[in-house]
């Protein structure tokens, strides 16, 4: 049952353009026309710089991210399709807007919920703007960075036919756009079980799985999908991942095939990059 469930949802990403699903233009993983360059975050949650995603090569600098209130440092970043600021989550909650020119941080909100986990992943929710936190220990949360004090939602623990998953460490959702027509889907990566897997529906927690992309060491992953645009919606979706090995070392990025999870190397990275914020069109 599950197999065909998997063969249906892939073959309702091929016809969505006319359908107009949120898993609308899932294609090859070099469909999508992607920015020259995007944000990175190191491994230790401190640093910031900016990076060629066709090299993987770092191309500036930004130091230390600066203005923690609270936090010690950053556990993930992404961009906010609403405004197209970059935003990061700091270890005790507080929500942050990155200043992609020097590394500045301002926190504009508060977790109510306390992170619960060792490795994170976030990411915006672009048709209902609200922040995405899942976790390796199952924790999904959910927040609007808007409200300086807004509650945070709980939601069902990541799960597998109700098994909590503890290896799920980074997420990404498709068509980063603003056209209320596109909808869009969660797809997380599961470093126990090396898969790319879709979060459905994203506040239940239940996971099914897209593909295998072979064993690879982690757990340290950062994740996030861009999208090419045809007019106000998105017609393309384009994953891309840092992976770090266990064993320490820089980490590597690859492109990804949202739908088979086929991982595509793009190149090593030259400096400590672990997380990643792709600039949205």
């Amino acid at each position: 049952m599950r197999q065909r469930t998997r063969h249906l949802i892939a073959l309702g990403a091929v016809t969505a353009l006319t359908a107009g699903t949120g898993l609308a233009a899932i294609g090859a993983a070099q469909a999508a026309t992607v920015p020259k360059t995007a944000l990175g975050l190191s491994s230790n949650g401190k640093n910031l710089s900016i990076f060629d995603l066709s090299t993987a090569k770092r191309t500036k600098a930004l130091g230390q991210a600066k203005g923690l209130t609270g936090d010690v440092r950053l556990i993930g970043i992404d961009e906010r399709p609403a405004d197209h600021k970059a935003y990061g989550v700091g270890d005790k909650g507080g929500v942050y807007v990155i200043n992609r020119g020097n590394g500045d941080v301002r926190k504009v909100s508060q977790l109510s919920v306390a992170l619960d986990g060792t490795h994170f992943g976030v990411d915006f929710n672009p048709a209902a703007d609200r922040l995405r936190i899942i976790s390796d220990s199952g924790q999904s949360l959910r927040h609007d960075v808007t409200q300086p004090a807004a509650t945070t939602a709980v939601d069902g623990k990541l799960n597998y036919d109700g098994a909590t998953a503890t290896g799920i460490t980074a997420a990404g959702y498709t068509n980063s756009d603003n056209d209320p027509r596109s909808g869009t889907t969660l797809f997380n990566l599961d470093m126990t079980r090396d898969q790319v897997v879709q979060q459905v529906p994203a506040n239940s927690g239940n996971l099914l799985v897209s593909g295998p992309f072979g064993p690879r060491q982690g757990p340290v992953a950062g994740f996030d999908i861009v999208g090419s645009n045809q007019g106000t919606r998105t017609v393309d979706n384009t994953g891309y991942a840092s992976i770090r090995p266990t064993s320490g070392g820089l980490a590597t990025l690859y492109s990804v095939n949202l739908l088979s999870g086929k991982f595509t190397k793009v190149a090593k990275f030259d400096k400590d990059i672990a997380d990643l914020a792709i600039p949205q069109p």
